[in-house]
């Protein structure tokens, strides 16, 4: 994701001390000239691709322990990362030619352990996802059909379940015995255990799917239009709509009773929405955002301050894209 964010605007080390409990006050987790990209929280971890050192590498930040180390900083990207526990997952992007093929990486790493696999896949870019020890990756099939599917893989035993989704999988996410997934089509729910695939909207312009215990939420339209969030109640089948706004740009995320989501209008904003009280809350932010990711203590986000008077000057004027949060 970082990758076309960087297109798009075409980007000091300063690491935070422990984040102001004051949302109205986010500080920087990783201000750094070259770019830092796609956070996702794990309790008081944050990991995020970096560029400091001209290509991808995956970094880790201890909130509590005001500690910060490189996870993987091998030669090539290693970008878009994902955490669950003691376990992240990133993609890797240096070809290997196994046969006629050029094959490419799903990494995984036990940061207590150290512990790591590597998920080899033909595709030249993926973006994982991890839930406990299971990771979630999606994959093509070049053969005359061009198939197109999800990978589940176990990481205690080695064995992988496919989950075929006919077209291109957009976004996905897992959480239990249950995945969801986006593709041009609509949105779907699958079952592992019981090998079940429901459709839950046959529509285009579906983005940004999270599933959290029985609770799935999504984003409607894109572009110019208005944009809405919805949620489905799995043990009930009711799904409403929590919020309709032509400033809604996506970066949906889902965990516990909080959502949260980017809007844009006369300054840029993270919106929280509560689902046990049903109140929004708002973090006003002085650039450009994206990815908004939430655990029980902490949001975190990336942040292009400087957008505005590079565009302006037509070259990049500050450190460019970084890593923000603040308690919540």
């Amino acid at each position: 994701m970082l990758l076309s964010l960087i297109i798009l605007f075409s980007f000091s080390l300063s690491v935070s001390s422990l984040l102001s409990a004051d949302p109205s006050s986010p500080e920087g987790i990783c201000v750094y000239d070259g770019n830092q990209g796609d956070p996702r929280v794990y309790g008081s971890l944050v990991v995020w691709e970096d560029w400091r050192n001209g290509d991808g590498d995956i970094y880790q930040y201890d909130l509590e322990k005001r500690e910060e180390m490189a996870v993987c900083a091998e030669p090539g990207n290693q970008t878009s990362p994902d955490i669950w526990g003691d376990i992240i997952v990133w993609y890797d992007d240096r070809p290997i030619e196994e046969g006629r093929e050029i094959l490419f990486s799903i990494c995984a790493m036990n940061i207590t352990s150290g512990e790591r696999w590597v998920m080899r896949i033909e595709d030249p870019y993926a973006t994982p996802r991890v839930y406990e020890n299971i990771v979630l990756f999606s994959k093509s099939w070049y053969d005359e059909y061009s198939r197109y599917g999800l990978v589940v893989r176990d990481l205690s035993s080695g064995r992988d379940a496919i989950i075929p989704t006919y077209s291109m999988a957009r976004d996905f996410d897992i959480y239990g015995k249950n995945v969801v997934y986006t593709t041009y089509l609509g949105l779907y729910l699958y079952n592992l255990e019981g090998r079940k695939e429901t459709t839950i909207i046959e529509k285009e312009g579906i983005a940004d799917v999270e599933i959290w215990e029985d609770r799935v939420v999504w984003i409607e339209g894109s572009g110019d239009e208005e944009s809405a969030v919805w949620l489905l109640d799995l043990k009930s089948g009711k799904r409403h709509q929590i919020m309709l706004s032509e400033r809604i740009k996506g970066s949906l995320e889902l965990k516990g009773d909080r959502m949260a989501w980017c809007e844009f209008g006369e300054r840029a904003q993270i919106v929280f929405y509560d689902m046990e009280n049903q109140s929004l809350n708002r973090i006003d932010c002085d650039g450009w955002i994206y990815g908004p990711s939430l655990s029980d203590d902490y949001v975190v986000w990336m942040e292009f301050k400087d957008w505005r008077e590079s565009l302006e000057k037509g070259e990049f004027v500050g450190s460019g894209w970084d890593i923000y949060g603040c308690k919540i």
